[in-house]
């Protein structure tokens, strides 16, 4: 046998090895019941920037980083953008990013496109609105606080929940710039268990 082809007899052998060293990807169990802590068990219905209807549900699968921000604030909002944008990036897992907004009077479709275009968020991203009730609910479960003051801005906790593919809380951040690392740890540990 020439040398080339034991070469290629080992290569193929060890690659093939290797291969079958590697776990195999595990698919997500949509039909596994929803814990009783799971967020996805809100069952309302929210409208996004493009006027569809979803549950918080429908993200389902993977993990999503999740905040509570308003269109009109100038002030935490878009840091909370630009904190999740940068925790997404050092997480190197893929995140879905959801975007609840705290005014679902003035935070209209056409509001939250303008917040969208305006913090460059990209199709990753869903923004959405829902009743009063739902998003006092959804704040409750989340621990966000937040209250309308006269001059029209919204006093808010500035919290970044990462959820799991089942919609149970894995981590909350909480503050403005910080470093993403204990966030991507606890993320990461979700994903192997």
């Amino acid at each position: 046998m020439s040398r080339l082809l034991v070469f290629l007899t080992l290569l193929t052998g060890t690659s093939l090895l290797l291969a079958a060293c590697e776990p195999a990807p595990t698919a997500f169990d949509f039909d596994a019941p929803l814990s009783e802590t799971s967020i996805y068990q809100h069952d309302a219905v929210w409208q996004t920037d493009e006027e569809d209807s979803l549950a918080l549900a429908d993200f389902r699968g993977g993990p999503v980083a999740l905040a509570m921000v308003y269109a009109d604030c100038g002030t935490a909002c878009p840091l909370i953008v630009q904190d999740m944008k940068r925790l997404g990036k050092a997480a190197d897992v893929p995140l879905r990013y959801v975007l609840v907004s705290l005014d679902p009077e003035r935070d209209t479709p056409e509001r939250m496109r303008a917040f969208r275009h305006m913090h460059a968020i990209g199709d990753g991203w869903t923004m959405l609105r829902g009743s009063e009730d739902d998003v006092q609910t959804l704040a409750a479960l989340l621990g966000v606080r937040y209250r309308p003051d006269s001059d029209g801005t919204i006093a808010h906790s500035n919290i970044i929940t990462l959820l799991d593919g089942h919609g149970d809380v894995v981590v909350q951040q909480e503050g403005l710039g910080l470093d993403p690392a204990p966030a991507v740890a606890a993320l990461h540990a979700s994903l192997t268990r």
